[in-house]
């Protein structure tokens, strides 16, 4: 079964969601593929983390969303659609989207 346990890995690349804010491009969210491994330290399955990035004026950070990665391109696609609605994501009172075939996601 997938872990977040010590053999997992996170994918050297992230991706930075931009939006124009006060007439300049702010980051507003994060996508990064982590590798999870099973109990033995295999690898299993990658999947696509979305987080919010906290503003200045809201310092709310929090993971939006989990995305199955075995597709490439179409994951990337779900991903982004997750990662671009973090201007109407509340971290308080929204729960993370995740996908069902994003197996063994951690608990919000």
């Amino acid at each position: 079964m997938p872990t977040f346990g010590a053999f997992n890995h996170a994918w050297p690349t992230e991706e930075w969601r931009m939006a124009q804010v006060g007439g300049r491009p702010v980051a507003v969210a994060a996508i990064r593929r982590l590798h999870l491994a099973n109990g033995n330290g295999g690898r299993s399955t990658q999947i696509l983390v979305v987080s919010k990035v906290g503003q200045p004026d809201d310092r709310a950070a929090c993971m939006m969303g989990y995305a199955s990665a075995h597709d490439g391109a179409a994951a990337n696609r779900r991903a982004r659609r997750i990662a671009d609605s973090a201007a109407t994501h509340n971290c308080a009172r929204d729960r993370p989207v995740v996908e069902s075939s994003a197996a063994q996601v951690p608990p919000r």
